[in-house]
């Protein structure tokens, strides 16, 4: 009784996968001769590279997790961060900079013409615009930062809404938060004490 052809001539019985894609494979019965044809070229150079790539995470990952086996490898012991001791009263911080120390105005320049700040210096170490003399600016640029600012309205009211003691500490000469007298002094909200003007 001859032998029963499970598999009829050019079946495909199988594939191969690149990129996510299924590619079959042609695969040929003659009598007890079976043959499978190799993938075109540009298919095993394909498979060649992804090969290698795959090889290459699996390494990196045997390195990754051979390193974290020892605790000491992810410790980091620099830089060390400083001790910073708050200051008594009305003292600043250890690493504060102190841009106004109520004596001078070293550290401000004119923002129009960088020439030197002169608002006025009171005699209680507080400073007043001076509101011909134009907007100042700190002499020195900073990045992220903790700004600490205090401020005085006017003893006498004048004016409504924004037209109430407004004045303003702008940062990166963009974004202004907003100083102004809003005791029972109605205004918009994103343009009350403390806001980023008009910023939502």
């Amino acid at each position: 009784m001859p032998a029963r052809q499970v598999l009829s001539p050019a079946k495909k019985l199988a594939g191969y996968f690149i990129g996510g894609n299924l590619f079959p494979l042609n695969c040929s019965f003659k009598k007890t001769n079976f043959s499978i044809p190799s993938p075109p070229k540009q298919h095993l150079f394909i498979m060649r590279q992804l090969t290698l790539i795959t090889l290459a995470i699996l390494a990196f990952c045997a390195v990754a997790t051979a390193q974290i086996t020892d605790p000491k490898a992810t410790e980091v012991w620099s830089p060390k961060p400083p001790i910073v001791t708050p200051g008594n009263g009305t003292k600043p911080p250890s690493d504060a900079i102190v841009l106004f120390n109520g004596t001078n105005l070293n550290e401000f320049i004119t923002a129009k013409d960088s020439s030197a700040a002169a608002w006025t210096i009171n005699k209680d170490s507080s400073m007043t615009v001076a509101a011909t003399k134009g907007d100042i600016q700190t002499r020195r640029s900073f990045g992220d930062c903790q700004l600490h600012v205090e401020f005085r309205e006017p003893v006498v009211v004048k004016g409504e809404g924004q037209g109430r003691g407004n004045s303003g500490i702008f940062l990166q000469s963009r974004y202004e938060v907003q100083v102004l007298d809003c005791y029972q002094n109605t205004t918009y909200s994103n343009g009350q004490t403390g806001s980023v003007y008009k910023q939502s």
